[in-house]
Parts: C-alpha cells; structure tokens; sequence
C-alpha cells in the first residue's frame, strides 16, 4: 500500500477520480490534509463551529458524489477553498432567509392580534379616500381614478384625456395633496 502522505494533491486528486471503492485511501488524505484549514474558514465566516462543520462536510460529501466527473483547473486547494467559500454564502443566504421569515411571521401574528381594530381603521380610510376623491374637480378626479384605480401611466392618461402630461402630473399631485390632507391624522404611507 502506497503511502500517501508522500503524493501531491494534484496526484490525490487524480487517485480520487479513479476511485471505485467507498473507502478509498485518496481521499482520506485529501480529507485529513484539509479538513481543519476549511474548518477555521468556515468557522471565521459563520461563527458557528456547527454550521461550519456542516458547510465543510457538505463540501468534502459533494467531492466524493462528484469524484468521477471532477476536473479540477487549479489545484485540489483551490477547488475545496471556493467550495467552501460558496457553501458558506448558501448558508448565510439561508440563514437571512429564514431570519426574514421569522420576522414576517411575527409582524403577521403581530398584526391579526390588531385585525378589527384594523379593519375599522381601514374601512374608515377607504370612506375618506372616497369622499375626498369625489369632492376633488372632475378633470382632477378623473385623472386620479384613471392612475390609481384603473393602473394608468400618465402618459395613456393624457393620450386618453388629451392633455399633456405636466397636466396630468398637476392634477394628480392636487389629488394627492387633498389625500393627504384628509388623512393626515392616519397614519397612512401608501399615498
């Protein structure tokens, strides 16, 4: 039995390839050559000696899945050190995601503990939204139902309505300053 200690880790990673065997002697040296280097990457960049643990037995799992068909451009310390820097990006991209759930989950439960008074805010809301735009002038409250009820751009309105679009621009932000006006005890930034 060769010693491999002795071989190169382009010469392991050429012995890895070839390998048919589940234990297979290459890559245990590839293995024990690497592990700890990747482990402190790992560790540096997430924090956890957990989740580094896994990112870097994620990335030797995928070097012995891909063995056959791995062709390594740069040598085998180059190849696990941007594994691991990839699979260390796809845990923190993980791990964001799953923070930013937890917290729209807790805005949500949050937020139905509130839902009647919600709900009668917001149909308060709607009623002086309604008003309001019913009281505005008829070109302008055309133009505001035109944009913000119908999906509009300003330019479809002033084709429409044949006027220009700083008119149609004017119009709605008259619409818009009586909205706000109205509502300005709400606390409404949708407008």
């Amino acid at each position: 039995m060769a010693l491999y200690k002795d071989y190169s880790d382009v010469e392991l990673a050429t012995l890895l390839r070839e390998a048919e065997h589940v234990s297979n002697p290459a890559f245990a040296e590839l293995y024990n050559r690497f592990w700890k280097k990747l482990l402190v990457v790992a560790m540096n960049r997430l924090g956890s000696m957990d989740e580094a643990e896994e990112v870097v037995q994620e990335v030797f799992y995928n070097l012995w899945k891909r063995r056959t068909s791995l062709t390594l451009v740069a040598s085998p310390a180059t190849y696990l050190a941007t594994a691991v820097k990839y699979e260390i990006i796809n845990r923190l991209a993980k791990i964001q995601r799953s923070a930013e759930y937890k917290r729209h989950a807790a805005r949500h439960n949050q937020s139905t503990d509130n839902s009647t008074q919600e709900s009668v805010g917001s149909r308060e809301v709607r009623v002086i939204i309604a008003d309001t735009v019913k009281a505005l002038p008829e070109k302008c409250r055309i133009v505001y139902q035109l944009s913000r009820e119908n999906g509009y751009t300003q330019n479809q309105i002033a084709d429409k309505l044949n006027i220009s679009s700083k008119t149609v621009e004017s119009h709605l932000a008259r619409a818009m300053k009586s909205l706000r006006t109205r509502l300005r005890h709400f606390q409404v930034f949708f407008l």
